[in-house]
């Protein structure tokens, strides 16, 4: 019995030392992020879908939504709309107000 008991005490040493010796690593982005037009869409386009959404919201005929798009594996848009408050991830969103885009963390 003493020998099993410690030959599971040195694997879960081995198994700790092993966790310290390779701490996690942020993973890479999975989608990176582009310019609509740089991955053949169309700004305006997007912007329209947008408004759609946000319609919805603002009518009261959804409580919020999430629009995602990604293209050729580059996000190009990710925009949330709650109960009329818009949060944005750190990825490229549409400035509708002038038609380009910029980084949410620079907004």
């Amino acid at each position: 019995m003493k020998l099993r008991s410690s030959g599971m005490s040195a694997a879960l040493f081995l198994a700790l030392l092993m966790l310290l010796a390779n701490p996690a690593r942020p993973a890479a982005e999975p989608f990176p992020t582009a310019t609509p037009e740089s991955q053949g869409l169309s700004s305006q386009s997007l912007g329209k879908l947008l408004d759609v959404v946000r319609g919805f919201v603002e009518h009261d005929e959804i409580v919020g939504g999430e629009l995602l798009v990604i293209k050729n594996r580059r996000t190009v848009l990710h925009e949330v709309q709650i109960l009329g408050e818009v949060l944005r991830a750190d990825v490229r969103h549409l400035d509708l107000s002038g038609g380009k885009d910029r980084n949410a963390s620079e907004a």
